[in-house]
């Protein structure tokens, strides 16, 4: 069985949906559900936020291209 191709999300989205779960208080499940996203892929984001504010978001990221690619291939 093959394995799915692993999602590249831009820095952007990442930052977004962590905004909706710890500013705007939706839910995990909610969030990621509204920006078509894995929940355990957004809570794996919200816990790295939690840890670590600073290197969250100065983490390099896919660029729009390659995500937008990689949404195309799956």
């Amino acid at each position: 069985m093959a394995k799915a191709p692993r999602g590249r999300y831009t820095q952007e989205l990442k930052q977004r949906a962590v905004s909706m779960v710890v500013d705007d208080e939706f839910g995990v499940a909610e969030a990621a559900r509204r920006l078509s996203l894995c929940s355990k892929t957004l809570s794996n984001w919200v816990k790295q936020y939690r840890q670590d504010k600073q290197g969250f978001l100065s983490k390099p990221c896919a660029s729009e291209q390659d995500a937008e690619l990689s949404r195309l291939l799956v």
